[in-house]
């Protein structure tokens, strides 16, 4: 009873302490604060998340966490509009728009919330992020349409905005973040599942050993022809009636000889071992991330052998492959190449031949210090986390077009470019200017009417008067700002005069100035911080002008005329601006190489930057850089006037408007000239694409599920060596259910086509192998199959997920499957899909709360304490800080848990199967009557005292290989992923195992003491001597790693806890357990010689064939386990890649063979084009 109890105690606390950490982490959350209108009092007051209700008023500042679903009815922004940060729910870090509710913000103003007499009606609360319907009624007749563009979710962070007000639609648990989170579950691994089913197997021998001993006792009965006179009976009791009665009580009897059967300090000694093994997992240096001074964190204490046997490994992108930081590492500019790492990096002189290279210096601080700068600029502020190696040859030349920037168009024409190319890179794209946001409620009398007075003057206003101006020096530039409001005539000169005129301008100025970029797409915020720093700046954006900072104290404000957005089909985004210098209508186009080449106006001229910018877009791909080119167009005003009617009758058009719009789009995005092309890397997290060979070579299946969008995920595929060249690419991207079937069908129809050609089994026979090492057989050629890659994105997956078994067939037969735009519920239904399908194990990782779902769902959850927060880390099993660790964590540890518990489990139902049949086999000698010939404390101290320490020890300590051979050869994984070490039918083969020690242990020492006048309890001494020396001995035979550790518990074991206990039990217990007497049995019986005769015959018999058999088969399989020099698979065949792409829409194939190495770097552009 005593180990159950410690068993159900150490469950107990275990689970206790993961409930507790649980339940701290979501105290934390419920326990923030916010500001909610209360009515009564009419004003805003703070009240914890755990207390806000549908239909309360928010108030929410910038960086503040959104704690419900709200919609949204007022923001600082006049235009209606608020910034959101989703990266809790999508791991995007880029900037959402959301719009006030048109109605609201409109007609009734929305300056208080008291106004506000509609009744909201929307749908129930579902897990879709990026749909939302319901309407705003005030009567039947009059409704206002809501979509998801009016609402803010949960975990979402506000951004570039001073401050929101919204009403809360749904909280709690009917958020859609928390409908896209699965509840906590309880995890069992794979191998405590199958000693579950072993310990079944072991309650059925246990019954049918006491249905046995009860039958035998009934037939001895029965035998005799009066009642046997040694059993005393009741004298009016019929004896010839009683050989059944026996039998009954015989088979309840051997339930309590036989209940060490049932091997409870398993579970205690497992329990114990995993303790162990996840202090040495935490207590690993490799694991340690010295930057973000986090070590590895083990979350789980019962799934550390579930490590060793993973089969998939789902992961999110953003946060958990990449830094999430884009960098700007090269630019080619009207056929002149600028590279931008640091001395040089990876492109080296040999890409462009000698003259065109120029060596790299961080520049920074001297260019400063010798380059005038602008006023304004200097105030402008670049993130001070990003800084690139400036390039001299651009600066010099930069040096030179900036020296009479009004005359620069009539200038050569590479330096025109060259100017045309920074300005466009600070200007074509969708970037914010962040100012410093300021909420009025939480600012003192005297900070509120400062800041009111910066937002009558808005930025745009200042800076329009400071380009006008002459330049202007920092100093002066507050006084400035002063002078224009003065001449103003507005009312801040009286508030001006009697705070003090320094402080309140430089409060004022520092509101107006103190400015950072935000961008929805990190390309673009790459580029934009890039450009400033070589002093091309913008310095704002409004709806109608872009204003950016050139050298020398030169301000252009841009007419913003039109803005083309990113498109998914187009490829590229153009805005149309009038310059200020030249007053022309300009258009500037950026986008994928392949887009922005079909588009470029055919002139001899440009033939040879053409050239060279192919030639550099082609070296920036093969080191997996990013790539964009840019292009412009100049247009004349009617042309602009044509083009902008035909536009607007596009967007209105009632049928086929989103083909029109793009036809519209195309016809300005032609006769482009050519200005430059720009590499950007998303930088990898490090040893990134390593970590994923090695999972490979793991034949580990790695999967990535990311909301990004589905060219960024392909790019950072193949940087990370998640795709490579020699894949064949399947992507998947239909709406209709019936061409995504078709589709299907096709690549299942050709995937089965292409099969292995292999003449002999993955498992050949044992005497085939035989065969081989005596070198009279030949091994067969061995032919791989291509490997295929699939990438599908969110809708189509969601249509895939509802057809399940045929999306789940074709995905098996991928090497790499890129998941793009799922949700966090997808993500989950991935993960569930293909656990459940395919009965594998499964590795989820993430970083950010969008992945809550997929780890809680996995049977590994990992989460990576990133810049997204902590909620995948609290969700998980096992944190770390890096990616990289992943392969560590699984191949060394996962596989040193796998292989320690898989011999253990093995070794525990050896040992009490041997020990049990010894009982059972002298029941054959005592005529069935249930009495043991050894003492019931040896009995019960067997398992629990005897035999328990070395166990242990092996448990924690014990490994086949070092982690360096661990990791030098990753196949060594597949002995967990196949269950090598634990099959079906190794319990069986442990209890054939088991009855030869106990026959040995019990007929060798019979036979031996046949005829002589040995005694009953020195006779079961002699044979429970024998069976604990066995037992350690067989430990030592399955011990591959010796230590000090491991000799001195062998030692305490034997010498102490048996041997010490034993001799002070003989000598000191006279009648302790009646009717057994060991007194002085144990000193009796070890001064016969013929004992230990006895002793050492029965132990080498009992153990030498197992470990003749296990020599023999290691020497002839070439088990990989032994330190390992043996053959490896042979090399791959490389394949050239042809990338395929089907659309059932259109019912083609096109293929577009890559024939060579440098027209294999081309993949990602050929998938991007595609």
């Amino acid at each position: 009873m005593l180990p159950v109890l410690f068993v159900l105690a150490v469950t107990a606390v275990k689970d206790a302490v993961e409930d507790w950490r649980r339940f701290r982490s979501d105290r934390l959350i419920n326990l923030r604060s916010c500001r909610v209108y209360n009515r009564e009092k009419h004003q805003y007051e703070p009240r914890q998340w755990q207390h806000v209700r549908v239909g309360d008023f928010i108030h929410l500042s910038c960086n503040e966490v959104i704690p419900a679903d709200l919609l949204l009815l007022k923001s600082s922004d006049p235009q209606g509009i608020c910034h959101i940060e989703t990266a809790n729910l999508d791991g995007e870090t880029n900037l959402k728009i959301r719009r006030v509710v048109d109605r609201w913000q409109r007609k009734d103003g929305g300056d208080s919330v008291e106004n506000f007499r509609y009744q909201v009606c929307c749908e129930e609360a579902n897990n879709s992020l990026h749909v939302f319907h319901g309407f705003l009624s005030a009567s039947e007749s009059e409704r206002v349409p809501l979509d998801h563009n009016n609402l803010i979710l949960r975990g979402c962070v506000v951004r570039n905005t001073d401050f929101v007000e919204g009403l809360v639609i749904y909280a709690g648990a009917d958020t859609k973040a928390l409908q896209n989170t699965r509840g906590a579950r309880y995890k069992r691994s794979h191998l405590e599942r199958r000693m579950n089913r072993d310990v079944i197997f072991c309650v059925l021998i246990l019954l049918i050993l006491c249905v046995i001993c009860a039958i035998g006792s009934y037939v001895w009965l029965q035998a005799y022809d009066q009642f046997p006179p040694f059993l005393i009976l009741d004298d009016d009791e019929n004896p010839h009636s009683r050989p059944h009665y026996h039998a009954f009580i015989t088979f309840l009897r051997s339930i309590i000889i036989f209940q060490v059967m049932i091997p409870l300090s398993l579970y205690v000694t497992v329990e114990l071992i995993k303790l162990g093994q996840v202090y040495f997992i935490a207590q690993d240096l490799e694991l340690y991330d010295a930057k973000s001074d986090r070590p590895i964190e083990c979350r789980a204490l019962n799934i550390t052998e579930e490590l060793g046997q993973v089969q998939f490994v789902f992961s999110d992108k953003t946060g958990t492959l990449t830094e999430n930081r884009m960098i700007f590492r090269a630019c080619s500019v009207y056929g002149q190449h600028y590279l931008h790492y640091p001395n040089g990096g990876a492109l080296v002189e040999s890409e462009f031949g000698e003259t065109s290279y120029t060596k790299l210096s961080h520049a920074n601080e001297s260019r400063q210090k010798t380059r005038r700068r602008s006023a304004v600029a200097q105030h402008v502020k670049v993130d001070h986390n990003y800084s690139i190696p400036m390039n001299l040859q651009l600066e010099r030349t930069l040096d030179e077009s900036c020296r009479n920037i009004v005359s620069l168009h009539r200038s050569e024409p590479a330096l025109h470019s060259v100017n045309d190319f920074l300005v466009m890179m600070a200007l074509c794209n969708t970037v914010v200017v962040s100012t410093r946001h300021v909420d009025l409620l939480t600012l003192s009398e005297a900070e509120r009417s400062v800041s009111q007075s910066s937002t009558k003057m808005s930025a745009s206003s200042f800076f329009s008067l400071l380009a006008q101006e002459p330049a202007i020096h920092p100093s002066n530039a507050a006084a400035f700002l002063v002078q224009h409001l003065m001449s103003s005539g507005t009312d801040d000169l009286l508030l001006f005069s009697h705070r003090g005129l320094k402080r309140s301008t430089s409060l004022l100025l520092s509101n107006l100035l103190d400015t950072h970029y935000e961008a929805e797409s990190p390309d673009e915020l790459a580029l934009c911080n890039a450009a400033a720093c070589y002093d091309y700046k913008l310095i704002y954006r409004t709806q109608r002008d872009v204003m950016v900072g050139l050298p020398n104290n030169v301000f252009l404000e841009f007419k913003l005329l039109h803005t083309l957005p990113f498109d998914a089909e187009r490829k590229c985004m153009s805005v149309v601006v009038r310059h200020p210098i030249t007053q022309q209508v300009v258009v500037y186009c950026k986008g994928a190489d392949s887009t922005i080449m079909e588009c470029l106006e055919q002139n001899d001229d440009d033939n040879k930057v053409l050239a060279e910018t192919q030639r550099a877009v082609e070296c920036f791909s093969r080191h997996g850089l990013r790539i964009l080119c840019f292009a412009k167009r100049v247009l004349a005003d009617e042309e602009y006037l044509a083009w902008l009617q035909a536009h607007q009758r596009a967007e209105c058009a009632l049928e086929n408007r989103p083909q029109l719009l793009m036809d519209s789009a195309r016809k300005l995005e032609r006769n482009l000239t050519l200005l430059g092309a720009t590499g950007v890397e998303d930088q990898l997290q490090q040893n990134v694409p390593e970590t994923i060979s090695l999972l490979r070579q793991a034949s580990v299946n790695v999967w990535v599920l990311t909301g990004d969008k589905e060219e960024t995920a392909v790019n950072i595929a193949f940087s990370c060596q998640l795709m490579t060249d020699e894949q064949e690419i399947i992507a998947l991207r239909d709406n209709v259910k019936e061409n995504l079937e078709a589709a299907l069908d096709f690549h299942l129809d050709q995937a089965g086509r292409d099969v292995l050609i292999n003449t002999a089994s993955d498992r050949p026979p044992l005497w085939k192998k035989i065969w081989r090492r005596l070198g009279l057989g030949s091994t067969p050629p061995y032919y791989p199959r291509r490997p295929l890659a699939l990438v599908i994105d969110g809708k189509t997956l969601a249509l895939a997920l509802q057809m399940g078994d045929r999306f789940l067939q074709l995905a098996a037969q991928c090497q790499s499957v890129l998941c793009c735009r799922a949700t966090p519920m997808q993500k989950a239904q991935v993960v569930h899909l293909v656990k459940e399908k395919l009965k594998v194990v499964t590795l989820a990782i993430g970083d950010g709360a969008n992945d809550v779902s997929m780890i809680q769902t996995a049977d590994v959850g990992v989460g990576i304490a990133g810049s997204e927060g902590m909620q995948a880390v609290m969700a998980s099993d096992f944190a770390i800080a890096r990616f990289c660790f992943l392969s560590r964590l699984l191949l060394v540890h996962g596989r040193w848990c796998y292989t320690r518990l898989a011999r253990l489990a093995r070794y525990f139902f050896f040992k009490s199967s041997a020990y049990i049949l010894v009982l059972f086999w002298y029941q054959l000698l005592n005529g069935f009557s249930g009495s043991v010939m050894i003492d019931q404390v040896y009995l019960m101290l067997f398992n629990v005292t005897f035999t328990s320490v070395p166990p242990l020890v092996n448990g924690i300590l014990d490994r086949d290989v070092t982690s360096e051979q661990a990791l030098a050869q990753p196949q060594l994984y597949l002995d967990g992923q196949r269950n090598r070490l634990y099959r079906p039918h190794s319990f069986w083969t442990s209890f054939a195992n088991a009855m030869w020690h106990s026959l040995c242990a019990l007929w060798i020492p019979y036979f031996f003491y046949a005829h002589s006048a040995v005694g009953m309890w020195e006779f079961g001494t002699a044979v429970n001597t024998i069976c604990v020396i066995t037992m350690l001995l067989e430990l030592a035979v399955l011990t591959r790693t010796w230590t000090w550790i491991h000799v001195l518990s062998n030692a305490v074991s034997m010498l102490v806890l048996y041997l010490g206990f034993a001799f002070v039990f003989s000598a000191a217990c006279v009648t302790c357990n009646p009717p057994s007497n060991p007194y002085s049995v144990l000193f009796h019986l070890f001064a016969q010689p013929s004992f230990w005769f006895t002793l050492i015959l029965s132990c080498t018999a009992a153990v030498l064939p197992g470990l003749s058999v296990a020599a023999l088969y290691n020497t002839v399989t070439g088990n990989a386990a032994a330190p390992a020099s043996g053959k490896q698979r042979p090399p791959s065949r490389c394949y050239e890649s042809d990338f395929v792409h089907y659309s059932a829409s259109d019912s083609e194939v096109r293929i577009l063979p890559t024939n060579s190495a440098s027209e294999s770097s081309d993949v990602v552009g050929n998938y991007l084009s595609a």
